[in-house]
């Protein structure tokens, strides 16, 4: 057989094939999923590709790793700490300070306070807010001198504040008070976020909390600070000899490894401290419970009610602050610190796909946490590889449905029945096994196909619900406009039958 009849030959086939009626089916699937996702009906494709995203996180939060977790704690201010002490709202400075006191007696590599502390507040101005202003300055000067201070500012840091006397370039009065952005940007279509912004744009890109966070702790560690108690001036000095560095400005290679929002993977297993306040912390699902709750549209039941890092409440400090047992201290030294509330007047919420509602710190907290787990491979967003891998997925799904139809043609459902009614229900079901079949199949792809994804290339999960739901649909067009005619016809054959 010569080379030109085997090109011939092969050329037949694969024109027989292109042409076949299982790739026109899954083109014209491919299709419809082009356009669901270039116009968006009704938020159809962006409302899927979030829930896509979230049910993944619940699934596989269980195996996230755990590298982070020991070296991270939220200390919160609540409301209960506020009630207890008749502390009038908005907090006092002094309670902050007292508060930055305590956490840094027990010597932390760094302290973010995720409060924002504008240069006036109308509320309290006069003799007593310039008091609290200093009583908070003065501790942040303090904790400065040992540990890593960052403040939270809004946009891109650059606003003036009340405490930027403390980042004076002056070497003698030099304290380690950083100001970061601390602002995530709010989806205008929805307000839940998913992405995580590590540069600001701003003229010069800012790195966001975590990411100037992340860099200075490696710094440390490159360098061994973390770990080693502060040495002090002299015997009865409570201010290091050596206060901490100051944080370096971006190179240019660190501006392009960050330069792609992360798309946070939250974690699901609560760290064990956090037993000892809320012993009735529920455990992760596992993989096919959490499917089949989400299935049944019971995803609360998958939501963790005690959060991934470990969680110390401020009351908690001031009652142990004098405690020699260590307890609480093994929680906060040489780790970060991330100061924050949980306060009914306070906005500062965020959403966790697998915890819900939570205060603002946390959310800081895990991309941290991804920070240090992944480094510059974290989780991030590529529409272009995102466009063609739900494509091919959408494609090669497509077929899977059309073969699996022509399958379940061959099954022989039989009721024993020869009349009408009979043959109907052999053809339901029929149908609602093929369905089932069918939305398991596609689930076992998209589900792999994201968590290839995930763990392989290091993208966010795909919309793998909207790409399953589109197939499914196409389907049912192509394939249950026989049962569906079979209803009407009965029910006609009924109807005329009680009207004679």
């Amino acid at each position: 057989m010569t080379t030109n009849s085997l090109l011939s030959r092969f050329s037949e086939h694969l024109a027989r094939l292109l042409l076949s009626r299982s790739v026109r089916f899954a083109a014209i699937a491919t299709a419809i999923w082009a356009a669901t996702n270039l116009i968006d009906p009704f938020g159809f494709d962006s409302s899927s590709t979030k829930y896509s995203q979230d049910v993944l996180n619940q699934l596989f939060g269980s195996l996230y790793p755990p590298g982070g977790q020991s070296q991270i704690t939220v200390v919160l201010l609540t409301d209960e700490t506020m009630n207890r002490r008749e502390a009038d709202w908005p907090p006092s400075r002094s309670l902050h300070a007292e508060a930055l006191y305590a956490i840094g007696s027990y010597n932390p590599q760094a302290v973010f306070v995720d409060i924002y502390f504008p240069k006036s507040f109308d509320v309290r101005e006069g003799t007593q807010f310039a008091s609290e202003t200093e009583e908070l300055e003065r501790a942040l000067r303090w904790l400065g001198h040992r540990s890593r201070v960052y403040l939270a500012y809004p946009g891109c840091g650059r606003e003036e504040g009340p405490f930027d006397s403390l980042m004076t370039s002056d070497p003698t009065s030099r304290v380690s008070v950083t100001k970061v952005p601390a602002s995530v940007p709010v989806d205008p279509h929805s307000p839940i976020d998913r992405d995580y912004p590590l540069l600001i744009r701003c003229l010069d890109p800012a790195p966001n909390a975590a990411l100037r966070i992340f860099l200075d702790r490696e710094a440390d560690d490159r360098s061994g600070r973390i770990g080693k108690p502060p040495a002090t001036r002299g015997e009865d000095s409570e201010i290091p000899a050596e206060p901490p560095p100051r944080s370096p400005p971006l190179s240019l290679d660190q501006k392009r490894s960050f330069a792609t929002p992360m798309a946070v993977a939250w974690g699901t297993k609560t760290a064990s401290e956090n037993l000892g306040w809320n012993p009735n912390c529920r455990q992760p699902p596992g993989l096919l419970t959490g499917l089949w709750r989400q299935f049944l549209w019971k995803p609360g039941r998958n939501l963790m009610n005690c959060p991934y890092h470990t969680t110390v409440l401020v009351d908690q400090l001031f009652l142990v602050v004098d405690d020699e047992s260590g307890t609480i201290g093994d929680l906060i030294k040489d780790r970060t610190v991330v100061y924050g509330s949980r306060l009914t007047g306070a906005r500062d919420w965020t959403y966790s796909p697998t915890h819900g509602p939570m205060p603002g710190a946390y959310l800081h907290a895990m991309a941290l946490d991804n920070l240090m787990v992944f480094k510059d491979r974290y989780l991030a967003r590529s529409p272009a590889i995102e466009s063609v891998v739900e494509g091919l997925t959408t494609f090669i799904s497509a077929l899977l449905a059309w073969q699996l139809h022509r399958i379940m043609a061959s099954v022989r459902v039989s009721t024993g029945s020869r009349t009408p009614g009979g043959r109907l229900i052999e053809q339901v079901l029929r149908d609602v096994f093929e369905l089932i079949v069918l939305l398991a199949a596609l689930l076992l792809v998209a589900v792999s196909t994201s968590f290839s994804m995930v763990y392989c290339l290091r993208l966010a999960p795909t919309n793998w619900i909207g790409v399953s739901t589109v197939v499914t649909l196409v389907r049912a067009a192509a394939g249950y406009p026989e049962t569906l005619k079979m209803v009407l016809d009965y029910s006609d054959e009924v109807i005329s039958g009680r009207r004679e």
